[in-house]
């Protein structure tokens, strides 16, 4: 179980660099509230909240993902049942985060194609992550048990 002293991260190299990424997070985010404040637009909650919903239904994706995943990693040794769990605290944040910086650039610059744009994005890459996923399952079908 990852416990929030284990600072270690073991041999995964995305965990080992997860301060790095919050630190680009922290960056993008003044980014955008620069961005945003600088363009003497309108403020356009809806555009704001559609980017923001993209990004919750990628994070409900990659969640639904990673707990199948997870729970049909049979020959999965502990190590790598962590570096799973490590993996799904990123992945699920970044896309709650990538929603908001979406739905604050669109809203901000009263520009709605950077949710579209988004928008086709997010679905591209999570429809192939899933099919992706589906294809793999087929091909590797799950050991029958034994004879009792």
């Amino acid at each position: 179980m990852i416990s929030p002293r284990d600072t270690s991260g073991g041999s995964d190299p995305e965990w080992q660099k997860r301060w790095q990424l919050l630190g680009s997070v922290c960056a993008m985010t003044f980014a955008v509230v620069v961005v945003v404040m600088t363009s003497h637009k309108a403020w356009h909650w809806p555009l704001f909240l559609w980017g923001f919903a993209i990004g919750i239904a990628g994070l409900a994706v990659m969640e639904t993902v990673f707990l199948v995943i997870i729970r049909n990693a049979e020959g999965a040794t502990d190590e790598q049942r962590e570096r799973l769990k490590r993996r799904q605290i990123i992945y699920v944040g970044e896309w709650l985060f990538i929603g908001a910086f979406a739905g604050a650039l669109s809203a901000g610059l009263d520009a709605a194609w950077i949710d579209i744009v988004f928008a086709v994005g997010a679905a591209i890459s999570l429809i192939a992550g899933v099919v992706a996923i589906i294809t793999w399952k087929r091909r590797h079908p799950p050991a029958a048990e034994p004879p009792t």
